[in-house]
């Protein structure tokens, strides 16, 4: 009898705690994070956060429906950061959509994120971006887009506007 108590009990506490909180600190960087469910495996490193996941250090965040975080513990910050499904990232006024991205903490400690399939940017510096592809620095804010035809870019801050609304942007 006392074991289906303390089920009960813990499936209850579960449900009002489904959202996981985890404050990440690598030496001088911090790395905020949410999720419903959030995996540790500390031995290997890997941070899995799954459903409405969210990473944020700074004015830089990843959102998506899972985002998985490498971090060797010799690394003062995360070597890697994976994201797929419905993935925003956000560095200040720059915005970018993507169905994944894979980023990677070059020599320089800057992370260099690549967006891949159905990548759209938006920033006050070059309005409207369609690409299959992007490459983002997120220390110097280089970009190098590709795409299969061509890449797409939207001037017009009427037709911005609308797909902002549009995608709830």
């Amino acid at each position: 009898m006392r074991l289906v108590w303390m089920s009960v009990l813990q499936s209850n506490f579960l449900k009002i705690f489904s959202v996981v909180f985890v404050f990440l600190t690598f030496s001088s960087f911090a790395l905020e994070t949410t999720a419903d469910e959030i995996s540790i495996d500390s031995e290997q490193g890997i941070y899995t956060l799954t459903g409405n996941a969210v990473a944020k250090e700074d004015e830089k965040t990843f959102k998506a429906d899972k985002i998985v975080i490498y971090k060797k513990n010799s690394e003062k910050r995360p070597t890697k950061i994976n994201a797929e499904g419905k993935v925003v990232y956000e560095d200040g006024e720059t915005v970018i959509t993507s169905d994944f991205c894979d980023s990677d903490c070059d020599s320089n400690m800057d992370f260099v994120v690549t967006f891949s399939q159905n990548v759209i940017l938006q920033g006050p510096d070059f309005g409207l971006i369609h690409a299959d592809k992007a490459k983002y620095n997120t220390t110097t804010k280089a970009m190098d887009l590709t795409s299969k035809n061509k890449v797409k870019l939207i001037l017009d801050k009427e037709i911005e506007s609308d797909f902002n609304k549009k995608n709830k942007i």
